[in-house]
């Protein structure tokens, strides 16, 4: 499942680790946004689909009439809709239709202000069920039901186990199984002759760096002198790293976006998709894993059974690189301290 000429190094992932921990940090915690009477027309309109996408009478309707008489032959009888998760701009929700003979069938929607990113994540998961993401495979994407461009809505299949981010959570006994399964689905992504279109480059990186680094000093200021120095390293490295041919990646792989159990592994919210390098994927994944779960020496282990999986697949790390790659992720995250809460 490799590709000719292509050195699966790891050193680029020494930046995409610090660099997740200074997104998060600059992210800070979830907000609400809330439109002011007389805003503009956009924010009007937004305001209206969610109400609309949240009425359980307006989407019983909707899914009867879009989705349901395609597929159903049964009678609605109710539509409960309940909100899964939200982000500044996009809000996950869940919907369970209840027929009048009992049964029930679960649709997940995601409805976020963008419609150019609905429509972008729509097509690469019909691009990848095409190259073998879907049921006759244990390594799979959801299977899209319905787009609803005047609600900013794309409903989906829900992803058969649970986030990665629970087993974590609960420390399940076979956790490294899960994970080893998780790499597979990566492995099998940038394996793929997938072309997602949009090329995110090394200089592409770089900026972004850059550009997350900016407001961190004012937010927090006595750490000021340790965040640009920990931003220069991350610069160096990123470049010292020569451009590489470049392959599908997914750009937001996280526990968060991984659902596995013990039949399949199913990634989801791929509107950060593109060409880029593999490495960022796998070296965000595991900075995640740190910062979600605060013992390192645990989340090298996880990283450990993900990188081996890479090496019995033969997409031929390095182990040099691989051990420098620890321990330079390691020194700048220590060399800032605990990470705020």
């Amino acid at each position: 499942m490799g590709w000719p000429g292509r050195k699966f190094c790891l050193r680029e992932s020494a930046s995409t680790d610090i660099r997740a921990w200074l997104v998060c940090a600059c992210r800070g915690p979830r907000q609400t946004i809330h439109v002011a009477p007389g805003g503009s027309r956009n924010q009007l309109s937004e305001r209206s689909n969610l109400g609309r996408v949240m009425d359980e009478r307006f989407m019983r309707e909707s899914l009867e009439r879009e989705v349901l008489a395609r597929h159903e032959k049964g009678v609605v009888s109710r539509c409960e809709v309940r909100k899964l998760r939200s982000s500044l701009r996009k809000i996950i929700i869940q919907y369970v239709v209840h027929f009048k003979d009992r049964s029930t069938r679960t649709y997940i929607g995601v409805h976020r202000e963008s419609d150019e990113r609905l429509e972008r994540g729509l097509s690469i998961l019909k691009l990848l069920r095409s190259k073998g993401f879907d049921e006759r495979s244990d390594l799979r994407v959801p299977k899209p039901v319905g787009y609803f461009p005047h609600l900013s809505l794309l409903l989906m299949e829900p992803a058969e186990g649970e986030l990665v981010r629970e087993l974590f959570e609960r420390r399940v006994a076979n956790l490294e199984k899960y994970l080893e399964r998780v790499a597979l689905w990566l492995a099998k992504l940038h394996s793929s002759d997938a072309n997602f279109g949009r090329l995110c480059s090394l200089q592409d990186q770089i900026a972004a760096s850059l550009r997350y680094k900016r407001p961190l000093p004012l937010l927090f200021p006595d750490l000021a002198s340790r965040l640009e120095s920990v931003s220069a390293r991350i610069v160096k490295l990123q470049q010292a790293f020569p451009d590489l041919k470049v392959r599908p990646i997914h750009g937001d792989f996280h526990p968060k976006n991984v659902f596995a159990s013990n039949n399949s592994v199913t990634a989801i919210d791929f509107e950060m998709s593109c060409m880029g390098d593999p490495a960022f994927d796998l070296g965000y994944f595991v900075a995640q894993a740190k910062m979600t779960h605060e013992k390192i020496y645990e989340a090298q282990t996880y990283f450990q059974r993900i990188y081996h999986t890479y090496w019995v697949l033969k997409l031929d790390p390095q182990p040099d690189i691989a051990s420098a790659w620890l321990s330079e992720s390691e020194s700048c995250i220590e060399s800032l301290g605990e990470p705020p809460s």
